[in-house]
């Protein structure tokens, strides 16, 4: 395929089509399928990273679901499994001290007045 362009009043140009020098018209250089083979490794290695954060955050879920379970449970059957240190408090109520219980976790709690006074 020739191209052509005219001239001011001259005859047209002819201009044979560009090609690549020095390689055939075929074919990507190595430049090229470097560059494609990066672009390929690095969208692996994303994809891996990415990959690796999504077990160890489901994992993480896990280990926080387990923990509001039992807590959850605790406070069901009034026993508690917190970090307090305590499962009684002591609370003013119309003036009066009245000692709580406190059943569940650190996360999930439940009271119960007790009935007895301090």
């Amino acid at each position: 395929m020739r191209l052509q362009r005219k001239t001011q009043g001259g005859p047209p140009v002819h201009h044979a089509p560009r090609c690549r020098v020095g390689r055939g018209e075929r074919g990507e250089t190595l430049a090229e399928t470097l560059v494609a083979i990066l672009i390929c490794t690095l969208a692996s290695v994303m994809l891996l990273a990415a990959s690796a954060t999504a077990a160890r955050l489901s994992r993480q879920a896990e280990d926080r679901e387990g923990d509001l379970w039992e807590q959850r449970q605790a406070a069901e059957s009034d026993r508690y499994v917190g970090s307090r240190g305590s499962d009684r408090a002591t609370v003013q109520v119309d003036g009066r001290s009245h000692t709580m219980l406190i059943s569940g976790g650190d996360d999930i709690v439940s009271y119960r007045l007790t009935g007895e006074e301090p």
